[in-house]
């Protein structure tokens, strides 16, 4: 199918960006709506919707850190589509973290049990998971220039697939587990808070994310080509039009 796609520009409105960033603000009002009520949300669901806000305000600032981000027009169906596509899932799946919490009025917070978080956070690792290589894809392709190889960063990825892992293990755990003492279940968020805390803070150390993996040459603006082009015509212009030594223009 390569050969029926073409290249793509940088879609400088950010339609894609500018949507996901709605869904993520919609998510974090979500967890933190219920707060205005506290008292009546009991231990478990305080720690249940920690866990989403948590879960959705370090993929926010991970996604706008990520070169990997969508920054291509949306066509159907190339790489950014997909990768669009995964982004509306993962806030789609930190909605149910927070909808699913105890005591904050849904039928899916009906019951006690740390079966529903545990469950969403090993969701959201596999879906980056599948994000990654979709970036990844975009770097191997050469219909993406803005994208070079250059930028890839492989131990970010190796991180992810370890996180993967133990959140998918953790979650089998407590799926056939199912922990209904309020004390485990707090416990069991906090450690589901731990694992998405390393996951950020891992990605983000040297030996992971080198020093020189963040810098960005400085580009100008398309207003800024047209002025310096502007400055050099009329610079050229002048030269032209100076007299020379006997007194004429050399202009014709």
């Amino acid at each position: 199918m390569r050969h029926r796609q073409r290249p793509t520009s940088i879609d400088e409105t950010r339609v894609g960006l500018s949507f996901i960033e709605v869904l993520f603000a919609l998510v974090v009002a979500r967890a933190l709506d219920p707060l205005a009520d506290f008292s009546k949300i009991p231990g478990v669901g305080l720690s249940h919707l920690a866990v989403a806000f948590v879960l959705t305000v370090t993929s926010w600032i991970g996604y706008h850190n990520s070169w990997n981000r969508p920054r291509y027009f949306i066509r159907f169906a190339n790489l950014p589509l997909w990768q669009f596509v995964i982004d509306v899932l993962l806030v789609v799946t930190y909605w149910f973290t927070a909808v699913s919490a105890e005591g904050t009025g849904t039928g899916l917070g009906r019951h006690v049990s740390a079966r529903p978080e545990t469950l969403c956070v090993a969701i959201a690792f596999v879906l980056y998971c599948f994000w990654d290589e979709v970036g990844y894809a975009i770097r191997r392709s050469d219909l993406y220039e803005k994208s070079p190889p250059s930028r890839d960063v492989p131990r970010r990825r190796y991180v992810t697939r370890l996180c993967a892992v133990i959140a998918v293990m953790f979650a089998v755990t407590v799926w056939a587990w199912d922990p209904r003492s309020s004390t485990t279940i707090i416990v069991v968020d906090c450690m589901l808070i731990a694992l998405i805390l390393a996951f950020r803070f891992t990605k983000e150390i040297r030996f992971v994310t080198p020093d020189n993996a963040y810098t960005t040459e400085r580009r100008t603006t398309p207003d800024e080509d047209l002025a310096e082009s502007a400055r050099h015509l009329i610079q050229l212009l002048e030269t032209r039009a100076a007299p020379d030594d006997s007194g004429r223009h050399t202009l014709p």
